[in-house]
């Protein structure tokens, strides 16, 4: 990073930068869809992965894996939690939790009466007739919804207990739905849709409790804000790859006063881009040049992140 572009010209790329209201609202909960995402927390002998099956405005699934640790089988409990939501609670919808297990169920099998019949020509063949029908137990892996034991609903948390959950000893062998200590969850939920910062949707936190421990689907929860950052290219012509941009920074409450929280991320991924301070005043602002991945004819944007509180949003 020894060049610098030059951001002052006619076809300059103009930095748009709301950080006093963006970072006064959690990040939507779903924007558009987007490729599988993959988040891993380990702690408590468990580590947890989420994986972004779906994002849509108002609409969102994700895929979990839990995986026990320990050589011994292990009973934990679970919860599921809303909780920070820039909406009432009252709006979060279709919540479901799924299990990956192996599901029973009652067949009704035909019982037939075969007669053999041997033509005059030789001919052999047997026929048929249904006489009734008696049922059978079955069984095939799938998603079974999780029985909830109780919830816990007020102005800002939306809390789902699902009891205890039993995982098998790291190293285990495949068996009902488990493999290696691990089991499957899918969590499937609906929020409104209204305007948020950098467009439509809705924000909050969403995580698993695991016996008081919180895991959630965050890249690094070392940093618990990211605000969303619009770059308009449209008086380019030409992407741009590899770029540095000079962003003014501005000071705000979530930060911490000596900017050293600041990161940058490519879009709203898990990728950090490189950065660095050029000139900056503690509590005031700094200059920051951004190497930009990929700039479109149009725009690009960019995720920073803080970490001075303890919140985090997805």
């Amino acid at each position: 990073m020894n060049r610098k572009a030059k951001v002052a010209t006619p076809t300059a790329i103009l930095i748009i930068l709301m950080l006093s209201l963006c970072l006064a609202v959690p990040l939507p909960f779903g924007a558009s869809p987007v490729k599988a995402q993959e988040w891993t927390n380990t702690a408590d002998e468990l580590t947890v992965t989420w994986q972004l099956l779906y994002e849509g405005i108002g609409h969102k699934e994700y895929l979990i894996s839990v995986q026990n640790l320990r050589s011994e089988t292990r009973v934990v409990e679970l919860e599921t939690l809303f909780s920070h939501m820039d909406f009432p609670t009252s709006s979060l919808s279709e919540v479901s939790f799924y299990e990956w297990t192996e599901i029973s169920e009652v067949v009704s099998v035909p019982d037939y009466n075969i007669i053999h019949h041997v033509e005059s020509n030789g001919t052999e063949w047997d026929e048929y007739q249904l006489i009734g029908y008696h049922d059978e137990i079955r069984s095939h892996l799938g998603w079974e919804p999780c029985k909830m034991q109780y919830f816990e609903r007020t102005a800002k948390v939306y809390r789902d207990n699902m009891g205890s959950i039993t995982l098998p000893p790291f190293g285990s062998e495949s068996e009902e739905g488990t493999e290696n200590g691990t089991k499957l969850f899918r969590l499937v939920f609906d929020t409104p849709i209204h305007q948020v910062a950098g467009g439509w949707g809705s924000g909050g936190k969403v995580a698993l409790w695991l016996d008081g421990t919180e895991f959630h689907p965050w890249f690094n929860s070392s940093w618990s804000r990211r605000c969303p950052v619009l770059m308009n290219n449209s008086a380019n012509a030409n992407d741009l790859t590899d770029y540095q941009l000079l962003v003014n920074v501005t000071y705000d409450s979530d930060m911490q006063s000596d900017f050293d929280d600041l990161r940058f991320t490519h879009g709203a991924s898990e990728q950090e881009i490189p950065y660095w301070i050029e000139k900056k005043v503690d509590g005031s602002y700094a200059e920051c040049w951004v190497k930009v991945l990929l700039m479109t004819e149009k725009e690009a944007r960019i995720g920073l992140l803080l970490k001075k509180q303890v919140m985090l949003f997805y």
